[in-house]
């Protein structure tokens, strides 16, 4: 998992406990990833706009079933992308 705290205050530590918590808290994965949104400075876009315009090589392996509601903008994303590679992976 790649994070950046957005207050320069939390800790490696703290992040990696939060996560932990949150990882065994039983709250649904959406619910999950929208916490770990509100402290991260590179989730939800954020690390789109810290690229700006430069070249981007997005590498995209994910562990989220095919046809998952909550990612689809995902596979949009990828889609519309100027080379676009997606491999399903084999059950």
């Amino acid at each position: 998992m790649l994070e950046m705290p957005i207050a320069p205050s939390l800790t490696d530590d703290e992040v990696a406990s939060f996560n932990r918590v949150l990882v065994h808290s039983g709250l649904p994965i959406k619910t999950m990833n929208t916490l770990r949104k509100h402290i991260s400075a590179i989730k939800g876009g954020r690390l789109a706009v810290l690229a700006g315009q430069s070249t981007h090589c997005t590498l995209l392996i994910s562990d989220v079933p095919p046809g998952n509601a909550g990612c689809s903008w995902l596979w949009t994303y990828v889609a519309r992308s100027k080379y676009p590679r997606i491999v399903p992976r084999n059950s």
